[in-house]
């Protein structure tokens, strides 16, 4: 072996790495993506446990309202945490992949594939993209993970509002669900003011 096709067979080698290293890291930066949402589909799992607990619950439970404001609170920092550590790790896996991309270009313009071929009648090169791993694919994913983060943190909010109207309609008793107000012949709705 010459030692061009050495040299030749090892900038396909050191390619070929490259793209193997960029497809790991946007995998990876799916995986953090994915592994994200299954934790924030777990956080509204909670958000509705506590609020089968607490509203359809047997017995009464005291401080209902509250509690449910701090299962909400408890639901948007989760939320709000678990999005921003999986953003971080999003960028750090983007910044891998753009060294790897750079690195890649590098390799194929080493190899020649964005020369154009004067045997080629349109005159197109092997390769025209020199931006592989400059793109924003991965601020439109880091925005996907925002957004579930941000529902999950609405969602826990309606869910405590909507225990605090169920079980906490007036100003007093704000421990004792629906049905048995009503059966001790306490107000079932708040008595309008003057």
């Amino acid at each position: 072996m010459t030692a061009g096709a050495r040299q030749r067979a090892t900038l396909d080698a050191n390619k070929r790495e490259m793209f193997d290293g960029m497809r790991a890291y946007h995998e990876s930066e799916l995986a953090h993506k994915r592994d994200a949402i299954t934790l924030l589909m777990a956080i509204l799992t909670a958000v509705g446990a506590v609020f089968a607990a607490l509203v359809l619950g047997a017995k009464p439970v005291p401080n209902a309202g509250v509690l449910a404001a701090f299962a909400a609170l408890a639901a948007t920092l989760g939320a709000f945490c678990i999005a921003a550590s999986t953003n971080r790790k999003i960028d750090a896996d983007h910044q891998r992949y753009a060294e790897f991309g750079a690195e890649y270009v590098r390799t194929c313009e080493l190899l020649g594939l964005y020369i154009i071929d004067a045997s080629d009648p349109e005159n197109t090169p092997l390769k025209a993209n020199k931006r592989i791993g400059q793109g924003l694919g991965h601020e439109k994913t880091k925005s996907v993970v925002r957004m579930v983060a941000l529902t999950t943190a609405i969602l826990s909010w309606l869910v405590m509002l909507f225990i605090w109207l169920a079980i906490c309609p007036g100003s007093h008793e704000c421990s004792t669900p629906w049905p048995d107000r009503a059966a001790r012949g306490a107000p079932s709705a708040p008595v309008p003011g003057p």
